[in-house]
């Protein structure tokens, strides 16, 4: 989503470089940016003939035909519903052979870990992981407390990219530590709510995390997780390299002192690789 100044226009070079250009021409600025507003997808399974209900639109995801509905003014764009914000435009950047295209991942991509058996639910701001009974962090019986989900799919990152999620924790008031906020193969310091233990970053309740992950195709990483946007200032910044590019998307949290009271939403998640 982009905002140009009065009297110049978007537009974008072959290499998907947007810039607001004026009534001669010239470049006078590179426009603002800003991240679209989503919207929940209301879904419905098609009938046996692929026929969707009236005001729905026919969608293949995971190889099944579903219909998706969007709200009154938001816009469907193949896999979810957005709109832009008041005084922004949608411009569309074309796949190059330089850079593949993103993919949003839907609730079906996800699957539960199997050391876990917290519930999951579907809700309107995402996909709702609640916590099982406390065990300390500890496995018991071959399960552990917290709950946790991994893409079905694994991601091509050899030439690098970004992954980006955003969710929110309920400790009910609790400590609780999410252990794997972006891809199965790094494990940063905990993310903890009520207290920090061990150096990990303490967030609150209720509030919106965003992290990002910026791989090279070298296999170096910078994972963010920020409270004001993907782009906002880190309250955690994480530094390494993996050994493998071939990844999995991750969101996992233990310990959860209020047991089934604790749970985590998982409201996006995108991989953008180079």
């Amino acid at each position: 989503m982009f905002f140009c100044p009065d009297g110049t226009t978007l537009t974008a070079d072959e290499n998907n470089n947007f810039y607001c250009v004026n009534a001669a021409g010239q470049t006078v600025s590179v426009p603002l940016w800003a991240k679209p507003l989503w919207a929940k997808t209301v879904w419905s399974m098609a009938a046996s003939d692929g026929t969707c209900p009236d005001g729905y639109l026919s969608t293949v995801q995971s190889g099944r035909t579903w219909c998706a509905k969007c709200p009154e003014n938001y816009t469907w764009r193949g896999d979810f519903c957005f709109e832009c914000p008041p005084g922004y435009q949608l411009m569309v950047a074309q796949k190059t052979n330089n850079r593949r295209p993103c993919t949003v991942l839907m609730e079906s991509d996800w699957q539960r870990l199997n050391n876990r058996k917290g519930a999951i639910q579907s809700v309107q701001d995402g996909m709702l992981l609640i916590g099982d009974d406390w065990t300390n962090g500890a496995v018991k019986n071959g399960y552990q407390d917290g709950n946790g989900v991994e893409s079905t799919k694994v991601f091509d990152m050899s030439r690098g990219g970004q992954i980006r999620l955003k969710f929110s924790v309920n400790g009910a008031g609790q400590y609780m530590a999410l252990t794997y906020w972006a891809v199965s193969s790094i494990k940063a310091m905990n993310l903890t709510t009520h207290n920090s233990w061990l150096g990990s970053a303490k967030v609150s309740d209720g509030i919106w995390l965003y992290s990002q992950v910026t791989i090279s195709s070298d296999g170096t990483y910078k994972l963010t997780v920020s409270q004001n946007g993907y782009d906002g200032v880190p309250i955690a910044t994480y530094n390494g390299t993996l050994q493998n590019l071939q990844l999995r998307l991750r969101l996992d949290f233990i310990d959860n002192h209020a047991g089934q009271k604790a749970a985590v939403i998982l409201s996006e998640a995108e991989v953008c690789p180079n």
